[in-house]
């Protein structure tokens, strides 16, 4: 009679081998669901149709800033296609995160519009988020007033003693850390100050409706989502084909105002600052 022991070993090396080729021969039931086989046209729809304003509705902005800011960003969001799939195009990527800023609703629910599923998304709007900072950061240092400010050319009016006082100080911009400390431009200390920027947050909200629903996410992603609608917030005010539709005048009412100065052509100009 055979070794037990001989017996035992031999009896669990054939089961084992039985286990891995049913592993080998077992097929995955789905690489992706028939859900996410074909992607939504739903944009490119809408984008056909832009004059009756669902389009800027749907993401917040103009089909013209759109594409801008899909061309500044698309290089940092694109992925390559693999011989499983087709990877999810920039176009979709930009798209989902802008409807997810706008509306603020669960990735469980936005997949069966962008036919994306859930746990793609859940990285897909970080790194969007990531670029749209990256990108509009860089994209100030393009403008006329960040070159004109370099290389001193934007005629200031000369440094004056303020009210008050005797000492002699220059005209000052105050700006963010995509500006550089020089002579005509201040940067406030790294800290949080006690501003009330309500009505700001206020219209910034109206916008990005996310900003008002519980953000069920990682504290480091949600900080990146504030600060990408932050930069989207200055960017779309500034832009002539979205600004109407991001602070309409006819939805403000002016209650105050201040003066202050801008650049036209070149030159400084003194205007009236209405708040509302």
């Amino acid at each position: 009679m055979p070794n037990r022991k001989v017996v035992i070993a031999g009896a669990a090396f054939i089961f084992m081998y039985l286990l891995t080729e049913d592993r080998k021969s077992r097929k995955r039931r789905w690489w992706k669901t028939n859900l996410y086989k074909r992607r939504s046209s739903l944009l490119v729809e809408l984008k056909s149709q832009h004059i009756s304003g669902q389009y800027k509705n749907f993401t917040r902005m103009s089909p013209t800033d759109f594409e801008y800011l899909l061309t500044i960003i698309a290089p940092k969001i694109s992925r390559q296609d693999t011989i499983m799939r087709s990877a999810i195009s920039p176009q979709d990527r930009l798209a989902l995160t802008l409807r997810f800023l706008a509306t603020g609703d669960s990735f469980t629910s936005l997949q069966y519009t962008f036919r994306i599923s859930k746990q793609s998304m859940s990285c897909i709007v970080p790194e969007v988020c990531e670029a749209i900072i990256k990108a509009l950061k860089e994209n100030i240092k393009e403008t006329e007033l960040y070159k004109k400010l370099g290389n001193n050319s934007l005629r200031l009016p000369a440094p004056e003693a303020l009210q008050g006082r005797n000492k002699v100080v220059p005209y000052v911009f105050v700006g963010d850390s995509a500006f550089p400390l020089q002579n005509n431009i201040m940067k406030p200390y790294p800290g949080e100050y006690p501003k009330d920027r309500r009505e700001e947050f206020l219209i910034t909200a109206s916008v990005f409706r996310v900003l008002r629903k519980p953000m069920l996410l990682q504290p480091k992603t949600v900080e990146t989502i504030v600060m990408a609608i932050a930069h989207l917030h200055n960017f779309l005010r500034n832009t002539d084909s979205s600004k109407n539709l991001y602070a309409p005048l006819a939805h403000l009412t002016a209650t105050k105002t201040e003066d202050y100065v801008k650049v036209v052509g070149g030159e400084i100009v003194k205007c009236h600052l209405y708040f509302h």
